[in-house]
């Protein structure tokens, strides 16, 4: 990965990308993961239920962002194929899971389900409860799935740098 930042990051533009990105994703992140101890607030009054995890998990995944999405432009600009699933599942595990566990989006949907299939419907509370007791796990998932597109990104971006011969 280090070979594909400095292929990356050699350029101004990107490096400027990636900053901008990073001062955009951390305040949201920063807004949203506490939002489990909001009940699904997301805004200014999160920031009092930051922790020091909860930074960290923001910080972590706003950094992690920020350098995915330069080498993915990078990657396509000069050839590569990008497959986002990676970095997309774990941007949306990073939003979604403080928002599920007490918002009343799983209730919402579980009801939604139960008026078809009526066994369904018992399934909204135990679901919440795990995720907000997995929360951390989740976000390190989350961490995860970024290293992953990162790291499927950086290889793009050595196979698009890479001299004629090489590939």
């Amino acid at each position: 990965m280090p070979m594909a930042f400095a292929v990356v990051f050699s350029r101004v533009s990107y490096r400027v990308l990636a900053l901008a990105l990073l001062l955009i994703t951390l305040p949201i992140y920063l807004m949203i993961l506490p939002s489990s101890f909001t009940g699904g607030a997301i805004g200014l009054v999160a920031l009092p239920f930051l922790t020091l995890r909860l930074v960290l998990f923001a910080v972590a995944m706003s950094v992690l962002l920020a350098l995915i999405v330069p080498t993915a432009i990078y990657a396509i600009r000069h050839g590569g194929r990008i497959r986002a699933s990676s970095a997309t599942g774990g941007v949306l595990m990073a939003v979604l899971t403080p928002l599920l566990c007490c918002s009343p989006a799983i209730p919402i949907a579980i009801s939604a389900i139960a008026a078809v299939i009526p066994a369904a419907g018992h399934f909204g509370l135990p679901l919440q409860v795990f995720i907000a007791t997995h929360e951390s796990l989740l976000y390190s998932v989350s961490i995860g799935l970024l290293l992953l597109g990162l790291y499927g990104n950086a290889r793009r971006v050595l196979v698009c740098s890479a001299p004629a011969g090489t590939k």
